[in-house]
């Protein structure tokens, strides 16, 4: 098992990232949900870049959950995440991200062409991008980050939680939820989560 001191390896893939989202619910606290993202991820992941994807996905989700706004929570978890050593490549990347939603059409090829690699800087972006270029609907938000020939499921998860963490499950498309395997033990599992973690993790 890899720590922050002793990295497992050199792997860079958004494995650490999609399992990071529940430290996000877990710690009001930013700087808490980033430093405990980071450590879940040195367990099976030891590059910079996965490690500071997961820390800056928990602490985006933190701020979500705490009522903050997508642009003010981005700003806030950039910040953190440029006290870190290493952060150069995913902070240009999510720049990339956040530039791209202002001024490119949202459509599936942007994510093709500058986030293609599956890395968990690039599923970060590519789930940022399309949570920016829709940020008031979770559907379309979450078409634009699978209908493309990249690394689809994670990048859906990203999207997923954070327009999901916004808007809640009332903003959940009933054809998403209505067949969802296991859906009353996800639901129990999240306000169980939220109720012993999160409000007592500020």
């Amino acid at each position: 098992m890899g720590t922050l001191q002793y990295p497992p390896n050199k792997q860079k893939g958004p494995g650490a990232l999609v399992r990071t989202l529940p430290v996000g619910l877990a710690f009001s606290d930013a700087q808490k949900a980033f430093d405990t993202g980071c450590e879940t991820a040195a367990i099976t992941h030891g590059h910079a870049d996965a490690i500071l994807s997961s820390g800056l996905f928990a602490a985006l989700i933190s701020q979500i959950i705490a009522g903050q706004p997508l642009s003010w929570a981005l700003t806030a978890s950039l910040n953190l995440l440029k006290t870190k050593p290493d952060h150069a490549v995913l902070l240009d990347t999510l720049e990339k991200a956040v530039s791209l939603s202002a001024s490119a059409n949202p459509v599936p090829d942007t994510i093709e062409t500058h986030f293609k690699d599956k890395t968990a800087a690039n599923t970060l972006a590519a789930g940022l991008f399309a949570a920016l270029c829709h940020p008031k609907d979770l559907n379309r938000g979450l078409l634009l980050s699978v209908n493309h020939a990249g690394n689809i499921d994670e990048t859906g998860a990203v999207t997923g939680a954070i327009l999901g963490a916004l808007y809640g499950i009332k903003a959940v498309p009933d054809q998403f939820l209505d067949n969802l395997e296991l859906r009353d033990v996800i639901l129990e599992i999240a306000r169980d989560l939220y109720d012993q973690f999160y409000k007592q993790n500020g």
